[in-house]
């Protein structure tokens, strides 16, 4: 960012990847103030406005405590809470495939995995569905634009080209079952 600044380059032409937007990466950056109109890619919301972030902060508050300070870093911590909260739909599933036994096997995780169909976290995320093979969850991401306050929303969720990268893919796996 402070490169592109030093050329003259308008940060609004540049979107990163979901690696390169984080709270971080802007405050290692020169802070929000300094790269208004950077755009990041990411695959969950940032922010605070999620019913699964209140309720983590109440419960830390109900316990006298506060959130850990990694709390505030909302693109990381977030795309953990998506991350876990997979991880628990997928035992939950698997845990309710076996009858409500507890004892349940590595592949049947798997398939609690595969099962999972229109996962929001109450907003997080637009409607992931693992199921049916696509282990993408649908392939959504939003772009966030840095404001001189933060992060905003710029797009609504989208899909990029999957129909033509899955054609590809298609085609490079032919060739791998010719040869």
């Amino acid at each position: 960012m402070q490169a592109l600044r030093r050329s003259g380059y308008p940060l609004e032409k540049v979107v990163s990847f979901v690696w390169g937007g984080s709270e971080a990466d802007i405050e290692a950056g020169g802070g929000y103030a300094e790269n208004v109109g950077y755009n990041g890619i990411q695959f969950a919301g940032v922010g605070d406005d999620f019913p699964i972030r209140r309720e983590i902060e109440a419960m830390y508050k109900a316990e006298g405590g506060e959130p850990p300070s990694t709390f505030s870093s909302t693109v990381f911590y977030n795309r953990g809470l998506l991350i876990s909260a997979l991880h628990v739909e997928a035992i939950r599933n698997a845990v309710e495939a076996n009858g409500g036994n507890a004892d349940i096997t590595g592949t049947q995780v798997r398939d609690g995995m595969r099962a999972i169909k229109d996962f929001s976290l109450g907003g997080l995320v637009p409607p992931l569905n693992l199921a049916g093979g696509d282990h993408e969850g649908g392939g959504w991401v939003r772009i966030f634009t840095v404001t001189k306050d933060g992060f905003a929303p710029k797009t609504d969720w989208f899909k990029g080209y999957r129909e033509v990268v899955f054609e590809m893919i298609e085609e490079e796996a032919a060739k791998m079952k010719a040869q």
